[in-house]
């Protein structure tokens, strides 16, 4: 509004027509955000000046608009053809070419800087490099470092961070050695390249060395250092980091005060995150939704909804951050419930809400639901990104309609790497191997780089068909051509596919090969499983010594053992077996099944009498259990 009655002064006093006021009117009205009415007035101008050019790509750059700028670039050199434009104009162009992720437009802006011998400064070098960077172009980001006459500390943090960004990470602590002066921005551009990169051992170490050094730390220090005690689970260092911050007399900004949260949220330490929120004068949508995932966590979801309850305005914002925290800690039912409270309440879901709903569709089976939403998706128009389309492939998929997953991933027009391997995920969950390795040459044809996730599914379809020397190979693919660490998931996957043939002996040769991985338990517990199968009392027995030797409490374990000796009739051995668990305080968490009928999941575990019509149940179950022996 008082934009507005600037311009209406400048008109009515004639001044409205001079290029330095039309040129002050178009950066007020960006400032204001109304970028409409200022690309109206720099249409209508009749004398542009480059400044005028230059006003109108800083406004769309600081609005995020990138593709305006990189049209509006071109049309500068364009109009003046004899003149290059500042490096103000380029740095922005880089910019935008690599916020959008346009490599090729970035090397087109490169090329006509050398072509046009455009004087390189500071500023300008570093974006440059920043651009190579990012699109993880190291040798080319070096050698501009190379060829730069003086450096900054953002020359440096930009060449760190790119190093950072490809996992080459000893590199990136080489050159930060290597710098002539360290200051705090070079500090933090270590430590947030940590956090970023998951090495959060390494982000801690670092922020020790600082406090030896007597490195005067900042706000964004302890913001890094306290995500990076809150993701490894160091409450102890988070607790003195806390009392840093008194010590140190730092201001308690908003973001300062979550970060506290999130380490006490996520370490487990409800009390003192209650302590913190209470004190809290000012609370935004991050606080609520810190303080309900930290409820959620450790099993107080009725807490968790009450407080969500209390959050005095609610947006979607507030309710996908419920449900999306419901999902993350397998509470799929509550976090449906939550889904169509909302429905009913008239709050329209975004996508974010939809995969959220249809990953907890997924985990309990709920089809009617899915596919409900799978029509609300359509009729209301919601755009089928990538994530929302494998969403939809992932619940078609466990819910059993492996032809509806395909029906939506062949309907893509485009398809990233999730859709893919999510694709292949179901039709391996099927037992579709032929199909599913179909699919994985389809997508190394079109040139997408496949991930862990990706390797998996490939390695489940294998596993269900059997096919050990292609199982070998894609094994092999995965960890020494593409470089990707495998996981326990991997290595059980692989034990399972030689315990499926009978192959003990080369399970138990390819575990001892990846026993240094943190969660093998669940890999000799695949094969105890398989020992089962093939009656191998000796293996079965040295699997569960070393079961137990990780996880002594695995109730599995114990009775996967006793399974062994009683396929065996060794009826002494599963006495011993069950005196064992009793000894050992071991119970046994009952298993749960669940069905939809109608619309509604119904739950049941093992001697459940509590459903309506349990009689019924069980006495149907009894007629196919004898149909069954006499089959």
């Amino acid at each position: 509004a008082e934009g507005a009655q600037v311009h209406a002064c400048a008109v009515k006093l004639g001044a409205a027509v001079d290029t330095y006021v039309q040129n002050t009117l178009i950066q007020l009205y960006f400032s204001c955000g109304n970028s409409l009415i200022a690309r109206q007035l720099f249409d209508g101008m009749p004398n542009r000046s480059v400044v005028t050019w230059n006003c109108v790509i800083a406004g769309y750059a600081e609005l995020g608009f990138w593709e305006d700028v990189k049209s509006l670039f071109w049309l500068m050199i364009e109009e003046f053809a004899l003149e290059s434009p500042n490096s103000v104009a380029l740095v922005r162009m880089l910019t935008a070419c690599t916020r959008s992720g346009d490599f090729e437009m970035g090397k087109r802006v490169h090329k006509y800087m050398v072509h046009n011998a455009v004087d390189m400064s500071l500023n300008l070098a570093n974006a440059l490099m920043n651009m190579y960077a990012k699109f993880g172009k190291m040798d080319e980001a070096l050698m501009l470092f190379r060829a730069m006459p003086n450096w900054d500390v953002v020359s440096w943090a930009t060449l760190i961070n790119g190093y950072m960004g490809i996992g080459r990470f000893e590199i990136a602590r080489e050159l930060f050695d290597d710098m002539p002066e360290r200051n705090i921005v070079a500090w933090n551009t270590m430590i947030s390249g940590y956090v970023l990169n998951r090495r959060f051992r390494d982000a801690l170490l670092l922020f020790k060395e600082m406090m030896v050094l007597d490195v005067k730390v900042d706000h964004a220090t302890f913001i890094c250092v306290l995500t990076a005690c809150a993701r490894s689970g160091d409450f102890i260092l988070g607790s003195l980091v806390h009392g840093y911050i008194y010590k140190f007399g730092m201001e308690m900004t908003l973001e300062l005060i979550h970060s506290l949260l999130c380490l006490y949220v996520k370490c487990g330490s409800m009390e003192s995150g209650e302590r913190l929120f209470k004190k809290m004068t000012i609370r935004n949508e991050i606080s609520w939704t810190l303080m309900m995932e930290g409820y959620v966590r450790c099993g107080k979801k009725d807490i968790a909804i009450e407080m969500f309850n209390q959050i005095p305005y609610k947006d979607v914002a507030s309710w996908n951050a419920l449900i999306t925290t419901l999902c993350q800690n397998n509470f799929y039912k509550d976090a449906l419930d939550i889904f169509e409270e909302m429905l009913i309440l008239n709050v329209a879901p975004n996508q974010v809400t939809l995969v959220s709903a249809l990953s907890a569709c997924a985990r309990v089976g709920v089809l009617a639901l899915g596919t409900w939403i799978h029509a609300y998706i359509d009729r209301n128009k919601i755009e089928m990104d990538c994530h929302l389309s494998s969403a939809l492939i992932d619940m078609y998929a466990k819910c059993g309609c492996v032809d509806l997953s395909l029906k939506v991933f062949n309907d893509m027009p485009i398809k990233d790497l999730l859709a893919w391997s999510t694709m292949i995920g179901g039709l391996a969950m099927h037992g579709h191997a032929n199909h599913a390795l179909v699919l994985f040459r389809e997508m190394i044809d079109d040139g997408l780089q496949p991930d862990g996730v990706t390797f998996l599914g490939v390695l489940v379809a294998c596993c269900h068909a059997g096919l050990v020397d292609e199982g070998r190979h894609f094994f092999a693919l995965m960890t020494q051509v593409y470089g990707i660490s495998p996981t326990t998931e991997h290595c059980s996957c692989m034990v399972d596919l030689y315990g499926r043939r009978g192959l003990l002996s080369e399970a138990k040769d390819f575990i001892k090969n990846v026993i240094s991985l943190p969660d093998a338990g669940s890999i000799w517990g695949t094969l105890l499983s398989a020992c089962v199968n093939h009656g191998n009392i000796e293996l079965a027995e040295c699997a569960m010594n070393q079961l137990l030797e990780i996880d002594p409490k695995n109730s599995g374990a114990y009775v996967l053992l006793s399974n062994v000796y009683a396929k065996a009739s060794k009826w002494d051995n599963v006495r011993k077996v069950r005196n064992m668990m009793k000894e050992n305080g071991v119970r046994k968490i009952p298993g749960c099944s669940s069905i939809e009928v109608n619309g509604v999941v119904h739950e049941f575990f093992v001697g459940d009498a509590s459903h309506l019509q349990c009689e019924k149940i069980y006495t149907t179950s009894d007629k196919l259990e004898t149909q069954l022996e006499e089959a």
